[in-house]
């Protein structure tokens, strides 16, 4: 049950990524990936 709502949650959250476009935050996230 719990990972059914993970998933649920995860899949709100890029729902609300895709639909606002916060590039800011995508591009904190690139950072934080490349290390710099």
């Amino acid at each position: 049950m719990t990972n059914l709502l993970d998933k649920l949650t995860g899949n709100v959250m890029e729902t609300l990524l895709l639909k606002f476009r916060v590039p800011e935050l995508l591009a904190a996230q690139d950072a934080a990936l490349s290390g710099t």
